[in-house]
């Protein structure tokens, strides 16, 4: 018996009612199997999204033999319309995104498939300019003071210099002198 995307939909379907699975390969490079899973509330996608996972993986993942396809599955939990606490929520959403199980899980809300493809996994709505402001660029000033003490000196070799440890004591004594003076 053959796979069938179509069976596999109607399965899970009837298994996790009340939530809504529906399926678009996107041909990027490569095939991406996408999944959206519509949840009717924070209860239906805690008590599903396991399973959902679960049944991913080894109904429909198991069957694939693209390298490119097995590592490449997305599932989009649709948030629920009517998700009144936040807290609980969140914590729910860190845990499915942080599910490191199978494929990779993304809680989105409610929008057009192809702008959460395109926002999560094309990336359309990521904007690249070339064109740079200019910036004024400030001239590097040598301090004379600094220069003064440091040039011509070796202050490392393999390992600090005899003359680096008397040119440090000298830097320090003379921006001293030079800061109570201001």
């Amino acid at each position: 018996m053959s796979f069938s995307i179509d069976q596999f939909l109607e399965v899970a379907n009837a298994t996790f009612q009340p939530s809504k699975v529906s399926y678009q390969e996107l041909d990027y490079n490569g095939k991406i199997p996408v999944f959206f899973i519509k949840c009717s509330s924070i209860e239906d996608l805690e008590n599903n999204w396991t399973g959902l996972v679960d049944s991913v993986a080894f109904d429909f993942q198991s069957q694939l033999t693209d390298e490119f396809q097995i590592w490449n599955i997305y599932m989009f939990f649709i948030k629920p319309a009517k998700t009144i606490d936040s807290v609980r929520f969140n914590s729910l959403k860190l845990k499915i995104e942080n599910d490191t199980f199978s494929s990779r899980k993304i809680v989105v809300e409610d929008q057009d498939a192809s702008d959460i493809i395109n926002e999560h996994i094309v990336n359309k709505n990521v904007n690249f300019s070339v064109e740079l402001e200019a910036s004024p660029k400030s001239a590097f000033a040598a301090n004379p003071l600094l220069w003064s003490i440091l040039e011509d000196k070796t202050l490392k070799k393999q390992k600090l210099t005899a003359e680096a440890t008397s040119t440090f004591d000298d830097l320090v004594q003379q921006l001293k002198r030079q800061i109570d003076e201001i």
